[in-house]
């Protein structure tokens, strides 16, 4: 595993303990700063600016990821192209970059494929640190307030970005497999519980993207026998981003 998809791992692995009420907010700052500290040490960032959130839809939001969308939908798609390309190869770039390149890709479909005109709706819209759940199609349960308590989804997606072509590596991460088994929990009588809310799934998918090079009809069988064999029960796919730009 590369030195920076350690610390992110790190850091995903983090929020989700905050987000199920493991730890709490002092116990998780003190550990972020730690994490930050040992990725400055083996020179992956710097702390100074990095200490206002800017880690895209887990770790916050800022005004210039809105403003790089909006330049992105007004490229042309050989323009559109060249920087899906460029943000790629973050793999091995400073930790704050390479996630905030990665969440990029999640902000370009939710324009392109999971579409709110089309009945997608993000989890962003409740919580920037929602389970599990990247966008879904189905119905909400309010209550006296207007506030949405439970979420019957037709379907729920997971949306996964990786360089890696090595799918067992994939699948042994601890961040793929706590994503897996909130879908799961999703799947079942008791719901997925996330920030105040439940979410009972109908149907689980992963949404895998990788670079359009990697994507060869061999990686695609390899990984599509694999993934089914480990989890009938959700639906993976493997695409590249241009497919729907």
């Amino acid at each position: 595993m590369l030195i920076g998809s350690q610390f992110l791992q790190e850091l995903e692995e983090l929020q989700e303990q905050l987000d199920a009420k493991e730890i709490d907010q002092t116990t998780y700052d003190q550990r972020r700063q730690e994490i930050l500290q040992r990725a400055a040490g083996a020179g992956l960032l710097m702390l100074v600016g990095y200490a206002a959130p800017k880690l895209s839809r887990r770790f916050g939001r800022d005004r210039q990821e809105k403003s790089e969308l909006d330049s992105f939908k007004e490229k042309s798609k050989r323009e559109k192209q060249k920087v899906i390309d460029e943000k790629w190869k973050t793999e091995s770039s400073p930790l704050n970059k390479m996630m905030d390149e990665r969440r990029f890709f999640e902000d370009i479909m939710g324009e392109y494929r999971y579409k709110k005109s089309d009945g997608w709706v993000n989890t962003n819209e409740y919580s920037p640190n929602f389970k599990g759940v990247d966008f879904y199609k189905g119905t909400e349960l309010k209550n006296e307030i207007g506030e949405v308590i439970d979420i019957y989804a037709d379907v729920a997606v997971s949306m996964k970005t990786t360089t890696t072509k090595d799918v067992k590596k994939w699948l042994i991460s601890k961040p793929i497999k706590k994503n897996i088994g909130f879908l799961e929990d999703g799947l079942t009588a008791r719901g997925l519980e996330s920030n105040t809310k439940t979410m009972f799934i109908t149907n689980a998918e992963i949404h895998i993207y990788m670079p359009k090079t990697n994507i060869t009809p061999e990686l695609t069988t390899t990984w599509m026998s694999v993934l089914k064999s480990e989890n009938p029960k959700i639906k993976f796919e493997i695409k590249a981003l241009e497919n729907f730009l």
